[in-house]
């Protein structure tokens, strides 16, 4: 068991793996027609990922965030809304509760990203509540808006690309994975050393990867049966996280060398398990995910 210095962050505005299936490729391929890309954008090294949103002729700084339901607006644009729909009481990553308002846009709100237009409904909420470091930050890219198109993080050219459905080959992405959504938000499952089964939120909007308690005792207890754990309250103001590092991790064809996982009130794929890929692909219309291995890299994810 370690201990892992971590400042907490609450990184999903509303965060209320399993086996890889054949990708069925053919030596020779037919020519498709490539669809529409609708955006792309500079990737970027650090966290969180940063996308330019448009709204009323100015830009803003959205998080991209596939942890997040709803797309939504720091509070301090509160006046920019259109007109109050409801209020509710919404529950947070760490299963606090938190205040949400839902405003529909105005007709000409201008509201989206590339030659993507957001319509409808959006959230507002003060983003004070997920961490002091989301106050910088306009908005969250949610999975409304995502939840139609193909998102592709290629983490060689650094690209965030956006596309309508039907993109190219998937043979070219790597493996698939078969998703599931709760929520609103992508889940995968996965069998953890030991037998132990659990969904992970896909969550881009998360720099690590995280285990509910109950969950992370077992495992802790399946490497250490000895080993005291006592799951504890997590909050904003937890400085250091318990962790487990997962030495030669198998998820379907895949071998990573090793996931570090901690303890935390819900469970999580963050974005260090996906940048230990080349190319992350989402699915999301027909609910699957493709990773495609890092080629040189220790940290790379290799297929067995």
């Amino acid at each position: 068991m370690l201990r892992y210095h971590h400042l907490i962050r609450v990184f999903s505005a509303f965060a209320i793996l399993t086996a890889a299936v054949n990708c069925g490729c053919r030596e020779e391929k037919k020519p498709v027609s490539k669809p529409q890309m609708r955006a792309e954008f500079e990737l970027g090294e650090g966290f969180p990922i940063e996308v330019p949103m448009h709204f009323k002729g100015s830009e803003y700084r959205f998080v991209f965030d596939t942890g997040c339901g709803l797309t939504s607006f720091n509070s301090i644009h509160k006046d920019m809304m259109g007109p109050h729909v409801r209020s509710e009481t919404a529950t947070g990553s760490l299963k606090q509760n938190m205040s949400l308002d839902y405003h529909e846009l105005e007709n000409d709100a201008n509201f989206g990203i590339g030659r993507i237009n957001i319509a409808g409904r959006v959230g507002v909420s003060d983003y004070s509540q997920f961490g002091q470091w989301m106050e910088e930050y306009d908005g969250l890219l949610g999975m409304d808006a995502l939840s139609h198109f193909i998102v592709q993080m290629d983490f060689i050219e650094g690209t965030l690309r956006i596309f309508d459905p039907g993109l190219q080959d998937p043979c070219d992405w790597g493996y698939p994975f078969e998703l599931h959504f709760s929520g609103g938000t992508p889940h995968l499952g996965v069998e953890l050393p030991g037998g132990i089964m659990e969904s992970f939120m896909i969550d881009t909007g998360a720099p690590r990867c995280y285990l509910k308690q109950d969950v992370f005792e077992k495992l802790l207890h399946h490497f250490r049966p000895n080993a005291e754990y006592t799951p504890r309250e997590i909050t904003h103001d937890t400085d250091s996280l318990t962790g487990v590092p997962l030495k030669d991790f198998h998820l379907g064809p895949m071998v990573y060398e090793e996931i570090l996982i901690c303890e935390y009130p819900r469970s999580f794929l963050g974005m260090e398990f996906l940048r230990k890929h080349a190319l992350v692909t989402f699915d999301f219309p027909n609910s699957k995910m493709y990773l495609k291995p890092l080629d040189d890299s220790e940290s790379a994810a290799e297929p067995h």
